[in-house]
């Protein structure tokens, strides 16, 4: 096979792989997917905060269920709305001169506003 026929090879492949990536079917799994890993990232938070609040504060059930009640309503209220993010970072910059972020290490994009 020569050079030229492999580069139009490759080329058609590319062509396939981007056209299937724009079908709806495709977008709509990878938001699917998405959302898994988010909701999987909150548990997980979920449960540390859970574990540090039995361990070191001596919480028991009543206490983490109303933990989570706070967390579910929280995150309820605030929904996707990147404002409540930017509220909170706000909040503990400006009452605690505390970076979240910073002591966590990460710095995150700020979402496109709708």
């Amino acid at each position: 096979m020569s050079w030229a026929d492999k580069q139009l090879k490759k080329h058609k492949i590319h062509k396939m792989v981007e056209q299937a990536m724009n079908t709806e079917k495709y977008k709509e799994a990878r938001k699917i997917d998405q959302q898994q890993a988010t909701l999987r990232a909150l548990c997980r938070f979920c449960f540390l905060t859970c574990e540090y609040l039995e361990l070191k504060h001596g919480y028991k059930k009543k206490g983490l269920q109303n933990f989570l009640k706070f967390a579910k309503a929280r995150v309820v209220e605030i929904g996707e709305e990147e404002s409540g993010f930017d509220d909170d970072e706000k909040y503990y910059l400006e009452n605690y001169n505390f970076d979240v972020l910073g002591a966590l290490g990460l710095e995150i994009e700020k979402g496109e506003q709708e």
